[in-house]
């Protein structure tokens, strides 16, 4: 439809809404033109590790749609969460799901049509904004996601191959040890190689599953302000699953000490415990204990000499950032 001086402001709307999902957009590609050639297995990567997959972004764009919708007809009906979780993840689904979303496009762009022009800058019933700034909104919105898939979706590269949707089916959902820790944290340093309680130093780590599914891979890193106070924290771990042993091998590597280590981790109970020894031969024990959704402690301790004794090395308090 093209837009003359004279045109109103709802069908200024309408054209707006029209390029942002279909085209001709002055910013860049519209949403159909970022979800051009994408597959379901495309559609489902994660090159971002824990960040939304182009499938999970298409269903909030989806839902969002929706949404506005109803509440553009007076409709305070409770729609569905934002951020579904994807189930069945064919290609016949990923059509299905992508048919939805330009169901969803077409519906709101009617619902949109249907308003009065001389209403239009007037507030939603039962909202502190008018319609026109509601729907201004939306493509705001919508031009955002458009760019994260944009970029979801450029070639697989070694990030995007690397980096899983979550775990392999053929992993047994009880021997899962790891998976709940997929995501970043913010860490309390509490102990080092030395105690370091009250000094207010902080780290992260960051999770994800890798290699289809069949390993969750970390990395912990130090700020300057933590290195600079003696830890020298920067190296990742490979979780991966080994169907025979019935649990998770474990290698460690921190790049700026040269420190690796080996271990085995299985839950025990209600925590997660990790056993081998450093790249000395010297037998550890790493622990995740304290586990909630959004905190857990982890420990690092050594062998003493004597055989006996476990003597602490590492102590972090973790809560879960975003």
């Amino acid at each position: 439809m093209p837009v003359t001086r004279s045109s109103s402001d709802v069908s200024l709307i309408l054209e707006q809404l029209r390029q942002l999902h279909d085209g001709g957009a002055w910013h860049g590609p519209s949403v159909a033109e970022a979800l051009d050639g994408v597959t379901a297995a495309d559609a489902l990567r994660r090159p971002l590790g824990a960040a939304h997959s182009i499938w999970e972004l298409v269903e909030h764009l989806r839902i969002t749609n929706e949404a506005a919708r109803r509440g553009l007809c007076g409709d305070v009906s409770p729609g569905e969460p934002d951020w579904p979780a994807v189930g069945d993840s064919s290609e016949a689904v990923w059509q299905q799901t992508l048919a939805r979303l330009r169901d969803s496009q077409r519906t709101l762009r009617e619902a949109v049509g249907r308003i009065a022009n001389d209403h239009v800058h007037r507030d939603i019933p039962g909202k502190t904004h008018s319609y026109f700034h509601e729907v201004l909104g939306l493509g705001h919105h919508d031009a955002y996601h458009s760019g994260q898939i944009s970029l979801l979706k450029k070639g697989p590269g070694a990030m995007a191959t690397l980096a899983a949707a979550g775990r392999a089916s053929d992993i047994p959902e009880a021997a899962d040890a790891y998976g709940w820790l997929v995501g970043s944290w913010e860490l309390d340093v509490l102990h080092y190689f030395a105690d370091l309680r009250g000094q207010g130093l902080k780290a992260q780590a960051h999770f994800a599953w890798v290699l289809e599914g069949r390993a969750i891979q970390d990395v912990w890193t130090a700020p300057p302000a933590a290195r600079e106070s003696g830890v020298r924290m920067l190296g990742t771990t490979l979780r991966v699953w080994d169907p025979a042993l019935q649990a998770w091998r474990i290698t460690w590597i921190n790049p700026l000490t040269g420190a690796r280590a080996e271990l085995v981790g299985r839950r025990s109970g209600k925590d997660v415990v990790q056993i081998g020894t450093s790249a000395d031969g010297t037998p550890i024990r790493w622990s995740f204990t304290d586990i909630a959704a959004d905190s857990f402690r982890w420990t690092g301790e050594s062998l003493d000499g004597d055989g006996r004794s476990w003597i602490l090395q590492g102590g972090f308090q973790a809560r879960r950032l975003g």
